[in-house]
């Protein structure tokens, strides 16, 4: 038996509607919904008939999970594990919307959460979930086939298998969403989709932010130093240090812009496998302080300058970078025997610090 369709406006979320579809997942049925990215079809995941026909329809092993859809954001911690930092920033940042979270599951392994933006999907998925079984749903297309933008699509290829299909227009983005699996110790961006690489790491990622005077040695050195620090810590390649949930940058509260390292600078991090070749320096300015977690200070005079840009409220994310909260001293001037003896310093304060900076990400996050 063909598909019934249903067709409602982009904003409107009619009870009729709304009711059909429940009563239809409840009886085991499957529903196509329009999502902002592509068109899902949905079931009842109470290990019924619902279940099971979606397994059959994606040609899928009983028993491999299907992603949760929730209509709200605090649904999130019913099914899985408090959240940690850098999965529930990327939830602020992306929630409703083009973004699936892989977590810890609130019982055991992991679960994936996705909160799609479009209206009815969202009043479907809060009238059908009892909070005893939560409604999952998958792309509306048969394995390996693109999947559909239109309630057309849908009909032309599953209509046959679905048993009702909301018509909510064209899929805005036209393209599945963006998977990423935020379970410790790595952020691992499992499937590109409308969310791009760069916007998942500088959403999700914890930034530390170094400050010195000038940006152009002692901060720029324990940037590169630290990423490559991280990245070893997490059993990744340089490169891929980001995946730790972490970024470092670095900022002088003297700075003028756009110069480059100092020749030694790049010398001494050389030596260690490093490279500021493209390092151009950045004055310090109230932004840079906004975006960062933690800001870490060479000397006394950076903290107090950071401080009064901030304000007190801030005193707990500034810090000196060596524990013992004395200045790393200033090299500048100095031939590449000074230099190495700061990058040395450097990374005894960056080895002491490295274990709490991993774990920050981390971290769970109550609603």
């Amino acid at each position: 038996m063909a598909a019934r369709i249903l067709t409602v406006a982009p904003r409107e979320c009619p009870e009729e509607v709304v009711a059909q579809a429940r009563r239809l997942l409840h009886s085991g049925g499957l529903v196509a919904l329009p999502t902002e990215t592509v068109y899902g079809v949905a079931a009842l995941a109470d290990g019924g008939e619902g279940e099971a026909k979606l397994a059959t329809l994606k040609r899928r092993e009983r028993g491999k999970p299907f992603t949760i859809h929730i209509a709200d954001p605090e649904e999130a911690t019913r099914w899985a594990a408090p959240l940690p930092r850098c999965a529930r920033r990327l939830a602020r940042r992306y929630w409703p919307g083009p973004l699936t979270l892989v977590a810890a599951g609130a019982a055991k392994g992991t679960v994936g959460l996705r909160l799609p933006s479009r209206l009815i999907t969202r009043a479907v998925l809060r009238a059908a979930g009892d909070g005893r079984a939560p409604l999952v749903m998958t792309s509306a297309n048969r394995p390996g086939a693109p999947p559909a933008a239109t309630a057309e699509e849908v009909v032309r290829t599953l209509g046959e298998e679905v048993d009702l299909v909301i018509d909510g227009g064209r899929a805005e983005l036209g393209e599945p969403s963006t998977l990423v699996r935020a379970v410790r110790p790595r952020l691992d961006l499992l499937r590109p989709g409308a969310l791009t690489r760069r916007e998942i790491e500088l959403t999700g990622c914890s930034l530390v932010l170094f400050v010195c005077s000038g940006n152009t040695c002692r901060s720029p050195m324990a940037a590169d130093l630290a990423r490559r620090l991280a990245a070893e810590a997490a059993g990744l390649k340089a490169a891929e240090y980001t995946r730790s949930g972490l970024l470092f940058a670095s900022a002088g509260v003297g700075a003028l812009p756009g110069l480059p390292a100092t020749k030694e600078a790049r010398l001494a991090v050389a030596a260690e496998g490093g490279d500021l070749t493209a390092h151009r320096s950045s004055p310090l300015d109230r932004r840079s302080l906004e975006l960062a977690r933690f800001v870490l200070c060479l000397a006394a005079h950076h903290r107090e300058r950071v401080l009064s840009l901030a304000g007190p409220t801030w005193q707990g994310r500034v810090e000196m970078l060596l524990p013992g909260g004395e200045d790393v001293p200033d090299p500048i001037g100095g031939g590449v025997e000074v230099y190495e003896k700061t990058r040395d310093r450097i990374k005894e304060g960056l080895a002491a610090r490295m274990e709490a900076l991993l774990a920050d990400p981390w971290q769970p996050e109550e609603e």
